[in-house]
Parts: C-alpha cells; structure tokens; sequence
C-alpha cells in the first residue's frame, strides 16, 4: 500500500505514561479507534503495547479522548516549504 498523506500533516506518539508502559493491561485507544489505526505488539513480560498506524490514521483524537492516563500526544507537522529556487 502507498504511504498516504492526509490533508493535516500530524505526529501521534504514545507516551511512557501508557498504561501498557507500566504494566497494566488497557485497551482503550485500540477499542476506541474507528478505523483500527491502533494494533498490539507483545513485549516482555507478556505486556502489550499499542502502535499507531501513520497510514491508516485519521487524527480523529478518539483514541487521545479515551485515554485514561492521557499518554496519547498529537502534534502539528510543519508544513513542508518549497526551496526557493522551485517554481510555485
């Protein structure tokens, strides 16, 4: 599959206070995703921990509004600028 590029150029990052970081089993992103953007990969320990697909992601925000510990981070990507000697 081509990686797509939505119209809104976002990071999302799942942060070290994911609950799954610390041990105990939580769902909720993946549950709440529409689109299952979100899949588990076992670590040590038997632990899962979510991923986020870049590809399939439409930044909705459910998954960041479902977290109990709010370790879900979304932030802007500039907007790449054309060089200067590039026609616009």
């Amino acid at each position: 599959m081509a990686n797509r590029r939505a119209p809104w150029a976002l990071m999302k990052e799942i942060t070290g206070g994911c609950l799954s970081h610390q041990g105990t089993v939580c769902r909720n992103c993946g549950e709440f995703c529409g689109v299952d953007a979100i899949s588990y990969c076992f670590a040590a320990g038997g632990i899962t921990e979510p991923i986020i697909d870049a590809d399939f992601c439409t930044g909705c925000g459910d998954c960041v509004a479902s977290c109990p510990t709010m370790a879900i981070v979304v932030t802007p990507i500039a907007a790449e600028k054309p060089d200067a000697g590039d026609p616009a």
